[in-house]
């Protein structure tokens, strides 16, 4: 009968430590799963200098990396076409941006003021392009291609029509210029 009494009280002091086990875990927020967090959350240095900050605006989710000083360096979101990363300079300037559109993704390489630069498409017709951008001017020269050939139009600074365009297909290739100057010269 002592036996029996010890062997239930055994079983209830173990039931009993697995109670208090899952318990502490829902107050600690982790149900063995980690520290779960709700947003928005800001991680800051000793200082208080902002290392990361993750938020949620209009239903998507943002991720801001910060540099040394607490300046923006990264930030890594989500919107209606997917994904997208931005990258900025010291001076807070974005200076790439990598996103999903409906063509396909989009990579822009920009230089430290933002202007210019290197747009890279994916997905454009079934095939991709490459835009290069002079500062100032809204084209420079465009590199594309498609499952039927492959184009290149070169701009000026003055227009927004390209004056030359190279281009090819399976049925031939064409080689067009523009009269900027309306006098037959180009």
């Amino acid at each position: 009968m002592m036996e029996d009494r010890v062997q239930e009280l055994e079983r209830r002091l173990t039931r009993a430590e697995e109670t208090i086990t899952q318990l502490s875990r829902q107050v600690a927020g982790t149900n063995g799963v980690g520290t779960q967090l709700v947003a928005p959350v800001r991680v800051v240095n000793m200082d208080g200098i902002p290392l990361l900050e993750i938020s949620n605006i209009h239903n998507y989710a943002v991720v801001r990396l910060f540099d040394s000083l607490g300046q923006i360096a990264v930030i890594l979101g989500t919107d209606d076409g997917g994904g997208y990363l931005a990258i900025y300079d010291k001076q807070g300037i974005r200076v790439g941006y990598l996103n999903v559109e409906s063509s396909g993704a989009r990579l822009l390489i920009e230089d430290h003021e933002g202007e210019g630069g290197v747009v890279l498409f994916g997905g454009n017709d079934d095939g991709g392009s490459i835009s290069i951008l002079p500062k100032g001017v809204r084209e420079g020269i465009s590199l594309s291609s498609t499952s039927a050939g492959g184009e290149v139009r070169l701009y000026n600074n003055t227009m927004d029509e390209p004056v030359i365009i190279i281009s090819a297909s399976d049925t031939g290739g064409r080689v067009e210029t523009a009269d900027v100057n309306n006098d037959g010269s180009l």
